[in-house]
């Protein structure tokens, strides 16, 4: 019984306690110089490879903060684009059959 109760007051002590959403992201937010820094950013662009089908897609990701945004993927030499500015947007998707701009 003794061993029981202490594996059981272990086990309490060394629970671990799980970070809420809001924690993280004000400790990403401080790492990152703080959210009055994060919040003067105007632009960014994020370049990456995605997986699919057993491709390596090269991808990239160019935003203005609150007004537009631009998704490129690279597919067997063919890029397929989607950009959306204002509340308007188009596609260019050659595997649809869209090799010109596509209003969404």
């Amino acid at each position: 019984m003794k061993l029981f109760l202490s594996s059981i007051l272990c086990l309490t002590l060394f629970t671990a306690q799980a970070q809420t959403a809001d924690e993280i992201v004000t400790k990403y937010a401080a790492t990152m110089g703080g959210l009055d820094a994060m919040n003067k950013v105007a632009s960014y662009k994020i370049t990456g490879t995605m997986t699919s089908q057993a491709m390596d897609l090269p991808i990239t990701t160019q935003v203005l903060n609150g007004k537009a945004v631009r998704n490129e993927v690279d597919v067997m030499g063919q890029s397929v684009i989607l950009v959306y500015n204002n509340g308007t947007g188009w596609t260019i998707n050659p595997f649809n059959g869209a090799t010109e701009a596509t209003d969404l």
